[in-house]
């Protein structure tokens, strides 16, 4: 109600979840390639994942499941990763990594 006795309503939808869980992070394996270790994890349901690494082209991943993992081989030099990672209800998170391979 404002000064002039007009009456107003809002009709909101209010979503109770969280975003994602995901972790970035690189890893030596045994044969002594360098990866990018990408896990994500949600409550509910995680329904796609998007990769671009370096300048190549964004990697579209339906996913459908409450964990995803991934390993990505790096190049040689400058290694730009980024990913976003969505669930169900459109919550997401991203993450961008920078990691130069000697």
């Amino acid at each position: 109600v404002d000064v002039n006795k007009n009456v107003a309503t809002k009709t909101q939808l209010i979503v109770g979840d969280a975003a994602p869980t995901l972790s970035v992070k690189a890893q030596k394996k045994e044969n002594g390639e360098i990866v990018f270790l990408i896990d994500a994890e949600d409550d509910e349901e995680i329904t796609k994942v998007e990769i671009t690494l370096n300048d190549g082209e964004k990697q579209i991943i339906d996913v459908n499941d409450k964990t995803y993992h991934q390993e990505l081989s790096m190049e040689q030099g400058e290694n730009r990763l980024i990913v976003t990672v969505y669930n169900q209800n459109d919550l997401t998170t991203t993450l961008r990594r920078l990691f130069n391979k000697k």
